[in-house]
Parts: structure tokens; C-alpha cells; sequence
């Protein structure tokens, strides 16, 4: 399969202007009647998308034309580090890249050109950085496939990354993606800080180490008052000033928790072609967070604002219509971390009098673990994992929502609203067969801090549902000022008869039956069968485990 492709290239430093058609196989190779034109590094240097120029970059002796790709680039601005040169090093620290196919054949449109080695090159390289190449396997899902890496090997961007333990499903290496396996999930109800899920978007920052908690600086400031001066405290500063710690056991689940059940149940979603397309119910778990209140926080630093969104704005937080969602609030609050990932959420929600949002330190009475975002946190129970940020260095109150890719691209549902709150959850962790029954463990949770009412089971596709044994003397209630419970219950339910699903399968000439759950909440809410597309996110539906006989 082939594509005319016509390009109009702006040689810098050559006599003139060439028009050119080249014709481009999509897998990279041209056709050798026609070859493609050539471009020196100083001439793709040059190509840096500063005064109306367009913006080149290269990437393995190639050249690449992304002067329009970059208005609608998922990665947003981040992709102007890599203009006029090599892409690499910008992909050395944003691996993702390397992970989606979409990336490969997106760069088969933009290909433009061959990099050769000009006059200038050769002094260029002398001086610049290490060029060479070399190629690293690593496993993207416990399903086999394999990917390779290429990237410059001027340093390792992951390197320092902390080391890791056998309690993991790795779905990316690098950066560190993973969910927790099953048979580790269920045997606590608080999840070791080894074992909870990772979902890193980049090397964990370098210059933490065990010494720095009390020194370590957070920015806050108003991107709204052209007279505000950011102001900092250190985490000394802030337990000092708010010296009443409160801990609040809450999980803490990525929105693309269930992505593998999601695309079986209901087509397709955007993580088909990706390493998070074989998510299965691990990047989920259980946590008690010590930190302060968040709200306390805000209120004290900038209250005219917290007031404002308190009395003036229509989305107050003490609203019964309030939405979760931030597009619709006046203001927002801005979370970056020292890995430059940066979302939003509403100022509402921060200080609802039902929300408990702490600026963490600790995890299960320990100080955070380098992977869980050491040495201070966001963490907002009952929203998506992707909001609460991790090495937090920077708040910002903003009249708008980031406009980062994380908040502005990714992590949206199907009316492309950002996602905020969770669902209503409950999944199997656990099913055993012996002889003719199954013993079954799982969790079940409300996210929105309401108490799970029932867990019930079912062996023959939901004609019959047997209710499960919830473990609520083991449930800490930590000190919400509400009550509100963000944890999940451990259920279990031993000795489920599948003789008459036995029979039933035959009948329908198969040899393996389907094991439910569901659970309702003390108001009375029910997980649904199957739950609405959200572009492959927030997938909640009846979780099924299919058990061979």
C-alpha cells in the first residue's frame, strides 16, 4: 500500500526552495524510482517552528514534518522539546511512545525526508552527546507479546527508578505501569505500599531521597491575580501549621481499572493496540493515607477565593446540584508533580463538606514509597486515580481546567467531561473450584463514601444470586468528619453448589461456566450489568471469572 504524498521543504542554508512528489510505502520505505529528499542535522535544526518556520524532528535517520501534527499533539506543548532535533531523548524520558502502535503509523504520514550527514554535522556530533542506538526487549503484558525500545543511550532516563518487588503484573516496564496480581489483592484488606498498583508517566523523579521530606518546598499561587507572588512551604511548614493529622482510609483506583472486561463487553475502546488494553481488575487497592486537610489548606492560604466558590459560584459545594465534574465550576485547582504531570479538579469538590482530600505523607502508617509519590501527595477519595498527583511541588487556583494532555486529552468519558468520581465497584479475586463448588473472594466499594449494603454472587449467568459474607469487623473508619467510608469490604462466600450450572452447561454443549458479583450500597444504588461506554474508562459492570469444569 502506497500514499502520494506532496512536500514543499524549506532547505535552510541550501540555494533554493524544492518541491517535491514522493511516493511513501507505510511501512516506512520509499520507492526507490523516486528516493525521498535528503536533509542535514543543521538544516532540520533550523526547521524549529520559531518565526513561521515549520518544525521538523528525526528520528532513527528519518525526518519528520510535524509542523501541523503539533496543534492537535495528544502530549500537547511537550512536544516543542524535541523541535529541529532528534526525538529520542525527548522519547528517552516520555517511553510511552514506544508502547502505541498508533505512533508508528502516524510517523509513516509525516516521514519527509532521509537525515544525512552535512559539513557541519560531523563537529556537531563531536561535541553534542552519545548518538548510538541500542535495542532493549521488554514484556508488555503477561500475554507474550513483546516491543522494542530504541532510544539514545546519552543516559537512561530510568535509571534511577527504585527497584521493585514480584507482587506486580507489569503492563509497561518503562515507565512503570503495572496492577497488582489477584492472588496478592486478596489476601489484605490494607494493600502493602509494595504491592498497590503503579501507573507512573515518567522516571520517578530524581532528587528524592530519604532526607528530604521536612525540606521539600510546595508552590502555591493564583494564575488569575496578575499581583500574586507565589508562595511556598515546606512540609515541615505545613504539619507544623495544620498539626492535627487525619487519616482516611480510601482506595485508590486508575480510571482504566477493568479495561480488558470493558472492550469484551462492550467493543473497542482507545486502549485496543496498547499495553493497557490487557488491564485486568488489579490497578486498584487499598490505603490508609495520613496526611492534612487539604481544605484546611486552601482555606487558609487563599480565602477570598475559597468564599467566593463557596457563596457566589452556582456549583457551590453546598449545592445538592453541584456536578463532580470540573467543567462546569468556576475555579480550579492545579496539581503538579516533579514529573512535570499536572491535572486538575474542582475547588467545589475540595471543600464540599463531604470531601476529606488530604495532602498526604504517609501510607499505611509509613512515609510514602518512592513509587506512591514520596515525599508529599494529593489524595482525593473517591476520584480517579489520575487526579491525585504524586511529588506534589506546585497548587494553582485557575479559572480554567489544566490544559495539560493528562487533563486536557486523556482522561475524559464519552461526552469528553474530564473524569472525576468513581463508580460503584465490586470484583472477584478469588474463585476455587472444588469438586462441585466454588469458594469465592473478593472487594466490594462505593467510592462515594456510602457503605456497601450487599454482595451477591451468581454461578448460573444472574437467573439466581446468592448473597456473600462481607468482612466489616475489619473496616477502619479512620476520621472522616462525615463518616463517609472510602475503603472497600472484603467478601467471601465458600461451598456455592455448581452442580445445576454443570447441567445447564452441558445442555448448551460447553465446559466452563461464569461466575458473578454485584453489590449494592446502604442507599440502595446497584452495580449495573454492564456499564455505559466511557472511552474504555471507568468500566463497572457485573465482574465475571469463567471457572472450566
Amino acid at each position: 500500500m502506497i500514499k502520494l504524498l506532496q512536500h514543499k521543504h524549506l532547505l535552510y542554508g541550501a540555494i533554493a526552495t524544492c518541491s517535491t512528489a514522493t511516493v511513501v510505502f507505510l511501512d516506512g520505505e520509499s520507492s526507490p524510482q523516486t528516493p525521498p529528499p535528503t536533509f542535514t542535522r543543521q538544516q532540520v535544526s533550523q526547521a524549529d517552528g520559531t518565526d513561521g518556520k515549520p518544525t521538523y524532528v528525526t528520528f532513527n535517520n528519518a525526518v519528520y514534518d510535524i509542523s501541523e501534527f503539533k496543534k492537535i499533539h495528544p502530549g500537547g506543548h511537550f512536544i516543542n522539546q524535541a523541535a529541529g532535533s532528534d526525538i529520542k531523548p525527548f522519547w528517552n524520558k516520555w517511553r510511552y511512545h514506544y508502547h502505541s502502535q498508533k505512533v508508528e503509523e502516524l510517523l509513516a504520514t509525516l516521514k519527509i525526508g532521509t537525515l544525512v550527514e552535512g559539513d557541519g554535522d560531523a563537529a556537531e556530533k563531536a561535541e553534542g552527546a552519545d548518538t548510538t542506538t541500542y535495542t532493549q526487549n521488554i514484556s508488555m503484558s503477561n500475554s507474550g507479546l513483546q516491543q522494542e525500545e530504541r532510544y539514545g543511550v546519552e543516559e537512561d532516563a530510568y535509571s534511577t527508578d527504585p527497584p521493585r518487588t514480584d507482587e506486580h503484573k507489569i503492563l509497561i516496564q518503562k515507565p512503570f505501569a503495572t496492577e497488582t496480581k489477584p492472588e496478592v489483592l486478596v489476601q489484605t484488606y490494607l494493600t502493602p505500599s509494595s504491592a498497590l498498583y503503579v501507573r507512573n508517566h515518567a522516571p520517578v523523579p530524581t532528587e528524592l531521597n530519604p532526607n528530604i521530606n521536612h525540606e521539600w518546598e510546595l508552590s502555591f499561587s493564583n494564575q488569575e491575580n496578575d499581583d500574586d507572588v507565589a508562595q511556598t512551604r515546606t512540609i515541615h511548614d505545613v504539619l507544623v501549621n495544620y498539626n492535627r493529622e487525619i487519616n482516611i482510609v480510601s482506595i485508590m483506583q486508575c480510571a482504566g481499572n477493568r479495561a480488558a472486561e470493558d472492550i469484551q463487553a462492550t467493543g473497542a475502546s482507545g486502549f485496543v493496540g496498547s499495553p493497557f488494553e490487557h488491564i485486568d481488575s488489579g490497578m486498584v487497592g487499598n490505603v490508609l493515607w495520613t496526611g492534612v486537610s487539604l481544605k484546611h489548606v486552601l482555606q487558609e492560604m487563599y480565602p477570598e477565593e475559597c468564599q467566593q466558590c463557596k457563596q457566589g459560584s452556582p456549583d457551590s459545594p453546598d449545592s445538592p446540584d453541584s456536578p463532580d465534574s470540573p467543567d462546569n465550576d468556576e475555579w480550579h485547582v492545579l496539581f503538579q508533580g516533579a514529573d512535570e504531570y499536572e491535572t486538575s479538579t474542582s475547588l467545589s469538590h475540595i471543600l464540599k463538606e463531604s470531601s476529606d482530600c488530604l495532602l498526604a505523607t504517609q501510607m499505611n502508617g509509613q512515609l510514602l514509597s518512592l513509587d506512591h509519590g514520596y515525599p508529599i501527595r494529593a489524595v482525593l477519595p473517591g476520584i480517579a486515580g489520575a487526579r491525585n498527583v504524586k511529588w506534589l511541588e506546585s497548587i494553582t487556583f485557575s479559572k480554567t481546567p489544566s490544559t495539560m494532555p493528562w487533563n486536557d486529552y486523556y482522561y475524559k468519558d464519552s461526552n469528553a467531561a474530564h473524569i472525576q468520581s468513581l463508580p460503584m465497584n465490586s470484583m472477584l479475586l478469588s474463585v476455587v473450584q472444588d469438586d462441585h463448588c466454588v469458594h469465592v473472594e473478593g472487594i466490594a466499594y462505593q467510592p462515594s463514601g456510602a457503605l456497601i449494603q450487599t454482595v451477591e454472587i451468581s454461578v448460573n449467568d444472574g437467573a439466581t444470586w446468592l448473597p456473600a459474607t462481607l468482612r466489616n469487623e475489619e473496616i477502619i473508619e479512620g476520621d472522616s468528619q462525615t463518616g463517609s467510608y472510602y475503603g472497600w469490604v472484603r467478601f467471601y462466600l465458600n461451598d456455592v453448589d455448581i452442580n445445576e450450572a454443570f447441567y445447564l452447561a452441558i445442555q448448551k454443549q460447553s465446559n466452563e461456566i461464569r461466575v458473578m458479583c454485584r453489590a449494592t450500597d446502604e442507599n440502595g444504588n446497584r452495580q449495573p450489568e454492564v456499564s455505559p461506554k466511557q472511552r474504555g474508562y471507568i468500566y463497572n459492570g457485573y465482574n465475571r471469572i469463567t471457572v472450566e469444569l
